[in-house]
């Protein structure tokens, strides 16, 4: 992956024995009503309830237990109203957005020199008060791996020249690939075990993703190259978050 892309990825241990329904379930995003309703609260400010020890509130001393009240009252605070600018900033720095998003439930293998095209969203006209769509993540899922030997020994277990792997791909309006491909997951080296991997991009100090608009197609390719190498994913989901 290139380092000017902010990538955070995790995953977890292989579990092959793992039942459909014990599996890593989807994850979630906000829709754009949820983005702004959330913005509307931060610019437009917010009634808090807080409950307070009644007794600590008249000044009670706390190493005085018989002069404190074991009842509590209601305060009602204020948040301040910020501004558009700060409001979205906060908002960036949480990395709350809206995405779209799709999933593939299915079992699917490709084989020796596989390029497979296993996911895919088109970007969507943002409803909002904006003058266009910008991309601010791609996330990625998968629960996943390859053919569980060869390669080499001293490399098994490990993320290193592993030929297995999941590219992200980027077409505009008519399907042409706008920028090169980018392997945005791994499968560990010779591990025939599925183990679910997440991979998220910040778009927001990369100028390819930052440029891609409205109608674009992110798409996710599962591939795999040389003989007797394999990919095999039972899940997926691709989710771009925009605003």
């Amino acid at each position: 992956m290139a380092s000017r892309r902010r990538r955070v990825a995790h995953s977890q241990a292989p579990n092959p024995a793992a039942p459909p329904e014990a599996r890593v379930p989807p994850l979630t995003f906000a829709s754009e009503d949820d983005y702004q309703k959330v913005r509307a609260l931060l610019m437009d400010g917010s009634e808090v309830s807080e409950a307070k020890d009644a007794g600590l509130m008249t000044g009670a001393p706390s190493s005085s237990s018989s002069n404190i009240s074991n009842s509590t009252t209601a305060v009602t605070q204020f948040l301040p109203r910020l501004p558009l600018e700060i409001a979205e900033h906060i908002m960036d720095q949480a990395q709350y957005w809206p995405a779209i998003s799709n999933i593939n439930p299915n079992e699917v293998q490709g084989q020796n020199n596989a390029d497979l095209r296993y996911l895919s969203v088109i970007v969507p006209r943002s409803t909002m008060d904006e003058a266009k769509t910008h991309v601010k993540a791609i996330t990625l899922c998968c629960d996943s791996h390859d053919q569980g030997w060869g390669g080499d020994f001293n490399l098994r277990g490990s993320y290193q020249a592993c030929w297995s792997w999941f590219d992200l791909v980027v077409l505009d309006e008519d399907k042409n690939e706008r920028f090169r491909r980018e392997r945005i997951l791994i499968n560990r080296h010779a591990t025939g075990s599925f183990e679910h991997k997440t991979a998220r991009l910040v778009c927001d100090t990369d100028k390819d993703l930052r440029s891609i608009r409205e109608g674009w197609e992110v798409a996710v390719s599962l591939r795999c190259m040389y003989p007797g190498w394999t990919n095999t994913s039972r899940f997926g989901q691709l989710a771009v978050s925009y605003v």
